[in-house]
């Protein structure tokens, strides 16, 4: 079956083309996926996580065996000429198609999962840190940037095997005298437009400014908080947990610094506090927040935490960076 293009605009059609193929992919494996995970993965968290991880991972891989399809389309008309468009085509239009799948799994999920990401943990967002499993398939750990970073990474090898399958069908096609594109009987190298040539380039420095915003976007000056020193102690019947945050960058940091107490591996209920802090660039602070009372803790939980057999959790903006078991 051969491509019909709009001949008159050959770069236009082919976007449209590459663009309007990969869409419709990934919409469709995008919401796919979502109705398997909260079919399959509606009672096991976990293996929500590993289906969600399965779609993406298969999309990702399905890119260039769809780019190299394309790229024979493309070669049926312009032969080897068109190899330059075939990769800006396909490598833009594989981007296009992750952006819808990451899409269409959001807004799958939430639709059937009524949004419930993370409300079974009890305590917002330090679940969704420090216990991936309580937010379900709905989302909890499901952060569109992350998983925009391989999709515009992956996007330019994809780009290639669409533009080889184009030169080497293109060539091949030639040869035989079977193609109905440009005529390169006489040898030596495709005749191609500058404006093709520059479309690949413009595509090309965009994957590349794409995926370094994405990473800038990710970071935030909360990532160079550190927590180190902590411990608990007793005061006026009150239970308090303490710690020490550093700042090794280069700038000021505010974010949610959070404490919590597990007594044999479980979460004590009741027993943490978050506070909003802010640490100068090399600076440190020590913060000491309440987390109870001790009439709260029974006697024996009061005996494992002199006998050092607790942990204090301490998270910054949801991510655990420090555990301790020091008393004071």
């Amino acid at each position: 079956m051969s491509l019909q293009f709009n001949t008159t605009n050959g770069l236009k059609s082919t976007f449209t083309y590459a663009i309007g193929i990969f869409a419709v992919v990934g919409a469709g494996v995008g919401l796919t996926g979502a109705v398997v995970i909260n079919v399959l993965g509606s009672g096991s968290s976990i293996f929500s996580g590993i289906l969600l991880l399965i779609v993406i991972g298969v999309s990702l891989l399905i890119g260039p065996p769809i780019a190299g399809y394309i790229g024979i389309q493309i070669a049926d008309r312009d032969g080897e000429a068109g190899a330059l468009q075939s990769f800006a085509g396909t490598a833009s239009g594989f981007l296009i198609m992750m952006i819808v799948v990451l899409l269409a799994l959001l807004l799958g999920i939430a639709l059937t999962a009524g949004g419930g990401a993370g409300t079974d943990g009890g305590t917002g967002g330090v679940d969704g840190g420090a216990d991936p499993g309580t937010g379900g398939s709905s989302g909890g750990g499901f952060d569109f940037l992350e998983f925009l970073i391989p999709a515009l990474i992956v996007a330019i090898p994809t780009g290639l095997t669409g533009g080889a399958a184009t030169y080497l069908h293109g060539r091949s096609s030639f040869a035989s005298g079977t193609t109905g594109g440009v005529d390169s009987a006489a040898g030596g190298a495709p005749d191609i437009p500058m404006k093709y040539i520059g479309a690949t380039l413009l595509v090309i420095i965009v994957l590349i400014a794409g995926a370094f915003g994405v990473m800038a976007l990710m970071s935030s000056p909360a990532d160079n908080l550190e927590v180190s020193d902590g411990s608990v102690y007793a005061q006026d019947s009150m239970f308090y947990a303490e710690g020490t945050v550093t700042n090794a960058g280069d700038v000021a940091a505010t974010a949610n610094l959070t404490m919590r107490l597990k007594i044999d591996d479980e979460y004590k209920d009741g027993f943490e506090h978050t506070d909003d802090i802010t640490v100068e660039p090399g600076e440190q602070i020590r913060e000491d927040y309440s987390l109870g009372r001790l009439d709260d803790l029974s006697q024996t939980e009061q005996e494992q935490i002199v006998n050092s057999n607790f942990v204090i959790e301490y998270y910054i903006n949801s991510n655990l960076k420090y555990e301790s078991s020091a008393v004071s």
